[in-house]
């Protein structure tokens, strides 16, 4: 189990406000979470005015899970989590490893700015939510985080991504 304040007999999975560290009740209460905070962080990047920023993403993490994470809106660096974040084993096929965490914001950012300008948004809408994904700048959260982040710069460009039809499984491992 990936934990990386090492500290999970005493206060759960990553420091969880509930202090489990159930896997199973994690997974179901950041759900929860996440959906019951989604209206109110859609609604936070609309009424965003001019270019969404890193400090907007770091803002929706914190609306979507500070209910149940206490560190949520927090980048990796700014916790001082310094050691390489990979998903999948290290070095075996698949796996993914992300951004180092002093990297984390320029990688972010860098996404961010072709997400902004609206015509390379519609042309690279994948590279933008690549370097996105590869930021990885929270703990857990990151892929909610960033496919909101993501749709409002699709809205500001004047298209849509249907999450439901992709197959995430396949476009990460290719299964």
């Amino acid at each position: 189990m990936f934990n990386p304040f090492e500290d999970p007999d005493h206060v759960g999975y990553s420091r969880n406000t509930q202090g489990t560290r159930d896997m199973r009740v994690v997974e179901a209460l950041q759900h929860e979470v996440f959906r019951a905070q989604l209206p109110a962080a859609a609604a936070y990047l609309a009424k965003a005015k001019g270019v969404l920023t890193y400090s907007a993403l770091l803002q929706v993490h914190k609306i979507l899970f500070s209910a149940f994470y206490p560190w949520a809106g927090s980048d990796r660096a700014s916790l001082r989590i310094h050691r390489l974040i990979t998903k999948g084993p290290a070095g075996e096929p698949g796996s993914v490893e992300f951004a180092p965490y002093q990297d984390v914001q320029l990688v972010a950012d860098w996404g961010l700015t072709l997400g902004n300008n609206p015509d390379k948004m519609r042309a690279h809408p994948g590279a933008v939510y690549g370097f996105l994904a590869y930021a990885h700048p929270f703990l857990d959260g990151n892929g909610r985080a960033i496919m909101l982040m993501h749709s409002e710069l699709c809205h500001r460009a004047g298209f849509r991504i249907h999450w439901s039809l992709t197959k995430k499984r396949r476009i990460f491992f290719g299964r």
